[in-house]
C-alpha cells in the first residue's frame, strides 16, 4: 500500500476549496473531479455524481483539522 498516495489525494482534495483569495471551489462538477484525479487511471473513468458528492462530502471535516493544526503550530512557542 502506498500511503504517499492516499496522502497526496488528500491533499489535493482539500485544496480543491479554493477560498482565501483563490479561485474558489474547484470540485463543482464532474470536470473537477476528473481534474483532481487525472493522473490516476484507475481512478480517472466512470465517475458519477455519486462520488463527486461523496469526496464533497469528506472536505468539511479535513479543512478544520488542518486549521486547527497550523493555529496550534503557530501558537506553539519556540525554545529560545
Amino acid at each position: 500500500m502506498d500511503l504517499n498516495s492516499y496522502a497526496e489525494l488528500a491533499v489535493r482534495l482539500v485544496n480543491t476549496a479554493g477560498g482565501g483569495g483563490e479561485d474558489g471551489d474547484r470540485l463543482v462538477n464532474l470536470d473537477g473531479l476528473r481534474a483532481l484525479v487525472a493522473d490516476r487511471e484507475h481512478l480517472n473513468t466512470g465517475m458519477t455524481r455519486t462520488d463527486l458528492d461523496a469526496l464533497r462530502a469528506l472536505r468539511p471535516s479535513s479543512v478544520p483539522s488542518s486549521s486547527r493544526a497550523r493555529r496550534a503550530t503557530a501558537r506553539t512557542p519556540r525554545p529560545s
